[in-house]
């Protein structure tokens, strides 16, 4: 069976990356810094934030990156978990949505 997970990103990845688009790279690099600045919110709230919008991305670098800090930082694996459900709550959300726009046909169930 073929490994369907992303390649694990590597420094010789985002130094090729930085050597391509330094510009955009050093953007990245200085908006996370000022957004996990100390200052309210605190530290762990920020990085649960980070895990939701993540998840909500569908960023495997980014999920599994901001999960271990966001763990080192304190949160449960409770909380951490919690998150994801949040993306998978959304999903039923737009689910439901999406069959109040079409309509009741029971016909479409089918098809």
């Amino acid at each position: 069976m073929s490994d369907l997970s992303p390649p694990k990103a590597t420094r010789a990845d985002a130094g090729k990356r930085h050597t391509r688009a330094p510009g955009p790279d050093d953007a990245c690099h200085a908006f996370s810094k000022a957004v996990f600045a100390p200052g309210a919110p605190d530290a762990r709230t920020k990085r649960l934030t980070a895990v939701v919008v993540a998840h909500v991305m569908h960023g495997p670098w980014c999920v599994e990156g901001h999960v271990k800090a966001t763990h080192r930082e304190g949160a449960t694996g409770k909380a951490i978990r919690l998150t994801a459900e949040m993306q998978a709550q959304a999903v039923f959300a737009h689910a439901i949505k999406a069959l109040e726009l079409i309509g009741d046909n029971p016909s479409d169930a089918t098809s």
